[in-house]
């Protein structure tokens, strides 16, 4: 067997040990990352029960499995599931951010559009989400009352701020594209779309953030979060929603800024003659390619490529989400403290990943002149390379 395959075996073995189900009396060895006490009626077993409980902490009596006691906390199995897939995360984010590094020079982000500085924010964020997140679960263990109300806690701040920045950022796109040089106060579209965001996303995050589901389990003492269904089903369909409407807009708004051409009509009126070479040889053909068609042709061009990348990437943006919500649905809104964690972790790295790959275009990542500048650069060159 190839040492990947190897490789991918023993991880999918881990972590289905990890989430398996526990007995009720199953004995300690058949499920080593949990640990099970069983009370004895003499004396020195109880003293050894006693012993053990200070060794490996606090234990709670299983209501519905009277005569046991079970350790809270995550098992080993998680912890190193999560420690894996958190370090890795760690490693990809840390490479994006810093192949933007030349704009966070502190003369830069003064400078910066809010397009690019949006980018940056929720780079930050995902970062101090994976941080906060492996703080609690690999060094807390999610062992108390307390640690598991802060596991929910973290997962509901970062969440939100990070689909909030991304929302934020999807309709700054459409306003760049709209009418860049247009005060935001004045394009309906800016306007409307961000009353969706904030009132929409808003309340439903509000409702999360009074409701939210925590506790550590009388039967197997792992803590279990989530939020509410009346919260996650909301949730899922206004994500999918507002995905689908903010990229639909976007790649309407880049058909009409292609075809917009302020010079049209003169071109209509009268083709512009083509120049006559600079240092002698033969006249021009009649049926030379003329810049300005040269120049549709290459708009035409980047409008499909941008408009497939957005496409794809309001597809892939909803992949992880829709698994994540979909998870929480089928377990009636409580799931594992390192469950939780891992596919948030992985939700919001994809996310960053996508808009990373969405903003590598000057065109689309600049909210102003600069990236309208850098086609109109690209279309003149491509006019000067012209066979004359």
């Amino acid at each position: 067997m190839p040492p990947s395959w190897s490789a991918c075996f023993a991880f999918c073995s881990l972590l289905a040990s990890a989430a398996s189900p526990i007995g009720a009396h199953a004995a300690p060895s058949a499920h080593p990352g949990f640990y099970y006490f069983y009370r004895h009626d003499n004396a020195a077993s109880q003293q050894l029960d006693a012993r053990d409980t200070e060794e490996t902490g606090p234990v709670v009596d299983g209501d519905a499995n009277p005569g046991h006691a079970v350790v809270r906390g995550e098992n080993v199995n998680a912890r190193t599931i999560y420690t894996v897939v958190s370090m890795t995360c760690m490693v990809i984010l840390a490479w994006l951010l810093g192949s933007r590094a030349k704009y966070l020079r502190l003369r830069h982000i003064f400078r910066m559009n809010p397009t690019r500085l949006i980018v940056v924010i929720q780079h930050a964020l995902a970062v101090a989400f994976v941080f906060c997140a492996a703080v609690v679960e690999s060094g807390l263990g999610l062992s108390t009352d307390s640690s598991c109300f802060s596991a929910i806690i973290v997962c509901l701040v970062f969440y939100v701020l990070s689909k909030i920045v991304m929302y934020v950022f999807l309709v700054e796109r459409a306003h760049a594209l709209r009418d860049p040089f247009l005060s935001r106060a004045h394009d309906a579209v800016w306007v409307s779309f961000m009353l969706v965001v904030l009132t929409g996303f808003g309340s439903i995050a509000t409702v999360a953030f009074v409701y939210p589901l925590h506790d550590i389990s009388a039967l197997d003492g792992k803590c279990r979060i989530g939020i509410p269904l009346k919260v996650s089903v909301p949730l899922l369909a206004y994500d999918i929603a507002i995905n689908i409407g903010l990229t639909a807009v976007f790649i309407a708004l880049l058909g009409r800024a292609l075809r917009f051409d302020p010079f049209a009509h003169h071109a209509a009126a009268a083709p512009p003659p083509l120049p006559a070479p600079a240092t002698g040889g033969p006249p021009p053909a009649a049926d030379a390619p003329r810049p300005s068609l040269l120049s549709a042709r290459l708009k035409a061009s980047l409008g499909r490529r941008l408009a497939w990348k957005s496409f794809a990437g309001a597809g892939l943006v909803l992949i992880p989400t829709v698994a994540n919500l979909g998870v929480l649905y089928y377990l009636n809104g409580r799931e594992q403290g390192w469950l939780c964690f891992t596919v948030c972790t992985l939700d919001v790295t994809w996310a960053v990943i996508i808009i990373h790959c969405l903003t590598t275009d000057e065109v689309e990542m600049d909210g102003r002149a600069a990236g309208m500048n850098r086609m109109q650069e690209v279309t003149s060159s491509a006019s000067i390379a012209v066979p004359l």
